[in-house]
């Protein structure tokens, strides 16, 4: 088997994609149990924003930034692999965000309303479940390595894009100037004596 030294695509990442793309199946049907869960219980406008970012995160984001960064590493593509990152980035923003922001450790359940007595119909319950900040703990971490593979991988891809540009135009002005002195003996009939003819 030979493989292809001027290839750049990234298996770590390839493979890491293939998992995610298998967790994300789980997380959507988690995304979509706690939703059916908690709808009837929650009250106030910041959890319903929160699930609507779950879902947005789980079924818009995550099918297109696994999508860019599957054709972007197997094409080579820098367009697919430029919009990967941006995403892959946002997706772990959003995330960790929620993650933060829902935290006992940040002192903010109280001012987002997010108390189980000021977002809950029943006071016992609480407006995020466990399981579903389990679920964004998992996938914010897959989310940033995938973001700094995505990013190595893009750098590496461009440098390999600019040095074939530069190395095929560097073989085509032979051509060009072979192209050129076709031209002028067609035009001329023939070469004129001061004019000399270096290849290379």
């Amino acid at each position: 088997m030979v493989l292809d030294p001027s290839a750049t695509r990234c298996v770590r990442l390839q493979l890491l994609l293939f998992f995610s793309g298998w967790y994300d199946m789980l997380f959507a049907l988690l995304t979509i149990y706690t939703g059916w869960v908690k709808w009837r219980r929650l009250k106030g406008d910041i959890p319903l924003v929160f699930m609507a970012a779950n879902f947005f995160v789980c079924f818009v984001l995550e099918p297109s930034r696994l999508y860019l960064g599957t054709a972007g590493n197997v094409r080579e593509g820098v367009p697919e692999m430029s919009l990967f990152v941006v995403l892959s980035g946002l997706c772990s923003l959003v995330l960790a965000g929620e993650t933060v922001l829902t935290s006992e450790l940040g002192g903010l359940n109280a001012e987002l309303e997010l108390t189980p007595e000021l977002c809950s119909l029943l006071p016992e319950r609480p407006c995020v479940l466990p399981l579903e900040r389990a679920c964004w703990v998992v996938r914010a971490a897959l989310a940033a390595v995938e973001l700094c593979l995505g990013a190595a991988a893009l750098r590496r891809l461009i440098r390999e894009k600019s040095r074939r540009f530069f190395v095929a135009l560097r073989t085509a002005q032979p051509r060009r100037r072979e192209k050129a002195i076709n031209f002028l003996d067609a035009r001329l009939g023939q070469r004129p004596a001061t004019y000399v003819h270096v290849r290379g």
